[in-house]
């Protein structure tokens, strides 16, 4: 089976284009958002968080200030782009109206409405390759205002619950020098006992009991991310470029979590672009089947999943 391409309704998400082969579907929406609302193996489990219910929005007075009456952003889960650095109300952009759609081979473009507020064009660009799971997403945003913007495509996955996270830390050897930056938000507790620390490799448990929020940023230079779901594991890669500026001071790599789910968030470095100039942020995302899930803190296992799987 190649790869095909239709529309079909997907839960309370609406129309959604349905982009699958033999071995994976990918589900994105296009009655709002876009967002890809389900990424998983041919009939497996979504490794997307749904927000069926649309609980989780942001619909406080600076967004009816901004956006007008009645405007909300919802999470709805799956895969979004926005701009960082993050601003209320500008980066919460209401994307609740239907998305425009164009296909190119196994090539689907999905192109919401320009955000007339903040003068720029989101795009997201997603490609399934004809034999495998793996997926190319484009993430891409477009100056449309008349003065240059300074930002960076904000890349972010919300992922189901009941996972573990595997992040690997620099092992560049600077000598006296650091290696590694991290950035920590103001609600994050270091001793949480969702997060494992090793020389090479951070672990993060996602916890429906845990309610807290955790929040850092790392600069990624190794360049990828895991998550092991009930013994199968999405892998996202991307871009790190050396001596580029990224945001929240050398960020480019950031994970969330929460009781409801984990976000693995991925940012381009941070650009001056000028009016139609356009900047994208390339990911490369695989699903790997039959991958025992480590306990968390188990080093050892994760080395193993490391050298077996990933090779990086």
């Amino acid at each position: 089976m190649a790869v095909t391409i239709s529309e079909a309704r997907y839960r309370n998400f609406g129309k959604c284009v349905k982009i699958e082969n033999a071995f994976a579907e990918v589900w994105v929406t296009v009655d709002i958002g876009p967002r890809i609302i389900r990424y998983s193996l041919k009939g497996g489990e979504n490794f997307m968080y749904e927000d069926k219910n649309r609980r989780t929005k942001q619909d406080i007075k600076p967004m009816q200030d901004y956006y007008g009456k009645g405007a909300c952003w919802y999470i709805y889960g799956g895969h979004r782009i926005w701009a960082s650095p993050e601003y209320m109300p500008e980066t919460y952009y209401p994307d609740n109206n239907k998305v425009k759609y164009e296909i190119d081979g196994r090539t689907v473009t999905f192109i919401p409405q320009p955000q007339v507020k903040n003068n720029i064009q989101i795009t997201l660009k997603v490609t399934l390759e004809e034999y495998s799971a793996k997926v190319k997403v484009e993430n891409s945003i477009t100056n449309l205002g008349d003065a240059p913007k300074v930002l960076s495509v904000w890349a972010l996955s919300v992922l189901a619950p009941g996972g573990i996270e595997i992040v690997p830390m620099n092992n560049h050897d600077t000598g006296f020098v650091n290696n590694k930056k991290m950035a920590i938000w103001n609600y994050t507790d270091l001793s949480d006992k969702r997060v494992a620390w090793a020389k090479e490799y951070m672990m993060l448990k996602q916890d429906k009991h845990r309610e807290n929020p955790f929040k850092i940023g790392i600069d990624n230079r190794r360049a990828w991310a895991a998550y092991i779901l009930r013994g199968v594991m999405f892998l996202k890669e991307f871009e790190y470029i050396e001596a580029a500026q990224y945001p929240d001071e050398g960020m480019n790599f950031e994970t969330y979590t929460c009781d409801k789910f984990l976000e693995m968030e991925t940012l381009s470095p941070l650009t001056k672009i000028e009016k139609n100039q356009t900047i994208t942020h390339c990911e490369s995302w695989d699903i790997i089947d039959d991958v025992k899930t480590p306990k968390l803190g188990d080093f050892a296992a994760v080395e193993e999943i490391v050298r077996q799987y990933i090779g990086i």
